[in-house]
């Protein structure tokens, strides 16, 4: 809003007309309105501000206004002259910015254009305009029908196409046309002279529009030469008219008096009468109830020379099959016997009809689903700006259709290079007829991003102006589990390759999997493991039976699922002393079994040291029997120094068992956090259950050690008696089963 005086001064701006037209208050103030009015209105300032502040002022509803940077502004204005006290004038105007409604009309302008044009130009009739005798526009149907060019047309007067004959009626009709006087018929019919000299004959209707401010007439020919050569053939010879009458692929039927005086033989066909049964009956017995009263109006009209459409569609009953037709028929109005009756033609469109009602049906369905789709469906015209999308387009963007419609997706792109980037490539993809599929993070309308799959094609590869067509799915929850299932599996891989346990999966004999563990027990690279039979670093007297048990264990046989044997290692050449659980698993939809192998040899050796040292206790004890008090007490000495290096001995040896022992639990509890069937989550619990009781063994071996060193301290400690049946289930459950 502003406020003139009668010089054209702005006196005073809201802060609403300064955003608008780019000035601050103070530029504007003091300043001549010329200041933002465009260069044809700056020139009348003097003229325009007399007229503002006339007594009846006439302001235009639309003005341009111009910006500081130059642009100009089309804005919708009011104003109101008002004159203070003091006897001073000032004027009031408001300005409405309406630029973007302008520019959305004339798309919208320019769009309906096209539609009309194209729709002219591709229409079968001959359309022309025709001013001032001249013929002004010509449609190509009125090119193909004159066989003239539209240069030629436009440089020869109208009249000059029509036939002698009939230039004079012709001529009469187009004069009473431009005067603006009513016809008695909207049709009329007459011959032209084509380009070679052929003469055709034409139906023409004309309706009087103004073009480009002048009056001109809008005419529309149908080429009738066909037809009328049908209609004299039928006038001339009677057996030429019942030849070409009874052969016609179109029936043909005279009515007179509401009743049908003849019918052709496709007549008959259509209607399933006999010629004798058909001959005399009301015309619209056979017409299906919900059409007769349009097909009486109709025929009563052409009776009186009142103008009709050319042709109309009705149904009709067929007596001998009870079905009902669809058919297209055209009438026109002769002499039949001296007096007035009907002649039309009808045509069986039921096919064609049909044929519409399933494309209607298939667009209806294919539009449906395109809406109900959760697969986003985007058109794009060549320069990238929406067309159309589907419901689910703009549901996974965020966005408004109303507010997309027209515009381009750049804004959805986390930046301008890579909007460009990924048109450069689509561009070149889709030329090419491929398809251009990407996955790439965008930004909804609220700004938040997502992951978006894109996959699009050119509607026509080798017309890109034709637009590309994309799908467009959000994958946010997909890479998510994607990132999820990686990082998973990452802590899953730094367990197992950094367990102490040797784990290993093997498949048609050989070994799939392996951990680092493996290599270094077996003195292969991780390489080698996966070309090897399995069998290859196990001592050769002991593979029979790791193989009877590998078979067994296949065919899911019940047998002792631990059991030690002997491997190889390459490197070293060392016989290394191993004790292997396994389960059977499926790997990649295969049968396979998983192993867990630890080294045993250490325990093996502890072992064989514990059995010498007992025996030794026991030889001390008889010699402490039968020789004499002296060497008795130094054998007790000895004896003692020995439970002494036992307990030392068993201390270390539990500290050995309970590393691997709590792998073992470990990898269990690991295993019970992944998916598992009943099954195996049953056994391994049963495998983690019963680490857990042999560590509680393990546990009182060092109670023996303590209550040998005399160490010993009670506990007072609540149980669950459930809990120490359920272990002792556990553990003797297979042993009972056997």
């Amino acid at each position: 809003m502003c406020f003139i005086d009668e010089e054209g001064r702005f006196l005073r701006v809201n802060q609403a007309y300064c955003r608008m037209v780019g000035y601050t208050m103070p530029e504007l103030v003091g300043a001549s309105w010329t200041l933002t009015a465009p260069p044809y209105m700056a020139a009348h300032e003097e003229r325009f501000t007399d007229e503002l502040f006339a007594q009846s002022p006439q302001v235009p509803d639309e003005w341009q206004v111009r910006r500081k940077d130059g642009a100009l502004l089309t804005v919708l204005v009011n104003f109101k002259p008002v004159t203070l006290a003091c006897g001073a004038r000032r004027g009031v105007m408001t300005f409405t910015n309406i630029e973007e409604r302008k520019l959305a009309q004339e798309a919208e302008l320019h769009r309906s254009r096209n539609l009309y044009r194209n729709v002219v130009e591709n229409v079968s009739e001959g359309i022309v305009v025709i001013q001032d005798n001249k013929f002004i526009y010509a449609n190509p149907g009125i090119i193909e029908l004159s066989g003239y060019t539209r240069e030629h047309l436009q440089s020869i007067p109208c009249t000059a196409i029509v036939h002698p004959d009939d230039l004079a009626a012709v001529a009469e009709r187009y004069q009473r046309r431009m005067a603006g006087q009513e016809l008695s018929q909207r049709y009329v019919q007459f011959r032209i002279v084509k380009s070679d000299g052929q003469i055709i004959w034409v139906e023409s209707s004309a309706v009087l529009i103004d073009w480009e401010g002048k009056s001109a007439v809008l005419a529309f020919l149908s080429n009738l030469t066909e037809q009328r050569r049908q209609q004299e053939a039928l006038i001339k010879s009677e057996e030429h008219h019942r030849q070409v009458v009874n052969n016609a692929t179109e029936g043909i039927l005279v009515t007179q008096d509401e009743k049908i005086v003849f019918v052709n033989d496709r007549i008959l066909e259509l209607s399933g009468y006999s010629p004798q049964d058909l001959v005399g009956k009301p015309f619209l017995a056979d017409v299906h109830p919900d059409d007769q009263l349009c097909i009486r109006e109709r025929h009563m009209h052409l009776l009186h020379g009142k103008d009709v459409e050319p042709t109309t569609t009705f149904r009709v009953n067929n007596r001998s099959t009870g079905q009902t037709r669809w058919a297209e028929m055209s009438s026109v109005a002769i002499d039949w016997e001296g007096r007035p009756a009907l002649l039309s033609f009808i045509n069986d469109i039921t096919e064609r009809k049909t044929l519409q009602d399933q494309l209607k049906q298939t667009l209806d369905e294919r539009e449906t689903i395109l809406e109900n789709s959760i697969v986003g469906i985007v058109f794009l015209n060549a320069a990238g700006r929406l067309k159309w999308a589907n419901s689910a387009a703009f549901q996974i963007f965020g966005i408004d259709p109303i507010d997309a419609a027209g515009k381009s997706l750049e804004p959805y792109y986390l930046s301008r290079e890579h909007y460009l980037q990924i048109g450069i490539e689509a561009t070149q993809a889709v030329g090419q007829g491929k398809s251009y599929e990407t996955e790439i993070q965008m930004r909804r309308g609220d700004g938040s991003l997502f992951w978006a799959y894109m996959s699009g094609r050119a509607v026509n590869p080798s017309d890109l102006s034709r637009g590309t067509v994309w799908v467009v799915m959000d994958i946010t929850k997909r890479r998510q589990l994607e990132a999820d299932l990686n990082k998973s599996e990452e802590h899953y891989r730094q367990v197992v390759n950094n367990v102490t346990e040797c784990i290993l999966v093997v498949q048609d004999g050989h070994i799939v999997f392996a951990n680092p563990r493996v290599a270094q027990l077996l003195g292969f690279s991780m390489e080698d493991l996966r070309q090897i039979s399995f069998v290859e670093g196990i001592h050769p007297d002991d593979r029979l039976m790791v193989i009877d048990r590998h078979i067994r264990r296949l065919r899911g046989e019940q047998f002792e699922q631990r059991y030690t044997f002997r491997v190889l290692n390459r490197q070293t050449g060392a016989t290394i002393w191993v004790e292997q659980t396994g389960v059977m698993i499926e790997w990649e939809g295969r049968p396979a079994t998983l192993s867990f192998i630890t080294d045993i040899t250490e325990r093996l050796r502890l072992e064989e040291s514990l059995k010498q040292s007992v025996a030794e206790r026991i030889r001390l004890e008889t010699l402490q029997i039968q020789g004499e008090l002296k060497e008795a007490e130094l054998a007790r000495r000895h004896a003692e120094e020995t439970t002494r290096a036992k307990s030392l001995f068993l201390a270390n040896m539990s500290h050995e068992i309970r590393t691997p022992m709590n792998a073992i639990i470990g990898m269990a509890h690991l295993a019970l956090r992944t998916r598992l069937d009943p099954k195996q989550r049953d056994y391994i619990e049963k495998i983690r259950s019963a680490g857990i009781s042999l560590l509680g063994i393990i546990n009182d071996i060092l109670d023996f050690s303590k209550i040998e060193a005399g160490k010993l301290n009670m506990e007072h400690v609540g149980f669950s008696l459930d809990d120490v049946l359920s272990n002792v289930s556990t553990v003797t459950a297979a042993r009972a089963h056997e």
